[in-house]
């Protein structure tokens, strides 16, 4: 999904659907995932007249951490872009259908959760102080640290599992954040 391209086109434009599924009208605007395509469109503006720019998608994964026989868990961080909806997440994976584990705690890494969605400015800014998420019987969850139909500028934000005596390394990213 990074390297795809996002195209848009008037629905005023005769065949409108049809000139997008066959990529035959000039009509086109074209953006990549990482643009805010909806805001974009709105204010008829371009990738190019946005002066605090946006960061590109990523995940870091844990290695699998083994409770015992075939059950372990692993922790993720995933930053999502679709140019028209954005997520930032954290959470757990694991073998775990039975239940071995128990009580699953994702831990946020402080001093807190950090992002800055553009356009950039300080209202643009959201945070979460550290905090344990607690979780059982499932075996996936992820936090969802941030969604919208924005891209982020910058973000600090790390997250590790805790489970019946191990916790797995911290899985996270720091991009143009202020820690």
């Amino acid at each position: 999904m990074p390297t795809e391209t996002v195209l848009a086109i008037s629905d005023q434009e005769e065949n409108a659907y049809q000139a997008l599924l066959q990529q035959s009208s000039r009509a086109f605007k074209i953006f990549n995932t990482g643009d805010d395509v909806l805001d974009h469109l709105a204010n008829n503006t371009t990738p190019q007249d946005r002066g605090c720019g946006g960061i590109g998608g990523r995940d870091h994964v844990s290695s699998r951490y083994y409770i015992n026989g075939n059950t372990w868990y692993k922790t993720e961080m995933h930053f999502n872009r679709y140019g028209v909806y954005f997520v930032l997440k954290g959470g757990f994976d694991s073998n775990d259908l039975t239940g071995i584990g128990g009580t699953v705690l994702v831990e946020i890494k402080g001093p807190q959760a950090w992002c800055q969605r553009r356009p950039c400015g300080p209202s643009k800014i959201k945070t979460v102080a550290a905090q344990n998420l607690n979780y059982t019987g499932y075996h996936e969850k992820s936090y969802k640290f941030y969604q919208n139909t924005r891209n982020l500028n910058g973000f600090y934000f790390y997250v590790r599992t805790k489970v019946a005596g191990i916790t797995t390394t911290w899985e996270g990213d720091n991009v143009n954040s202020p820690y």
